[in-house]
């Protein structure tokens, strides 16, 4: 199950990823949890009425995908 505990953990590894990378990164729903990828996630790929979205290093949302389930 995601919780806001989860997202917490998940949102500070993006600021860290973002900060020494300096490179986006997407942050993504999974069914159970929140991860971090590189490669653009697939909408079939999403849990029912989440998304994904694409970060850039000024934490701004510059992408995103939106499921299709």
């Amino acid at each position: 199950m995601r919780t806001p505990e989860k997202f917490n953990t998940t949102w500070q590894e993006m600021v860290w990823w973002l900060n020494f990378h300096k490179s986006p990164v997407w942050l993504v729903a999974t069914e159970d949890k929140y991860c971090l990828s590189v490669i653009k996630p697939e909408p079939k790929d999403l849990p029912f009425g989440t998304a994904a979205n694409l970060y850039d290093v000024d934490l701004e949302i510059i992408d995103c995908v939106v499921s299709n389930k």
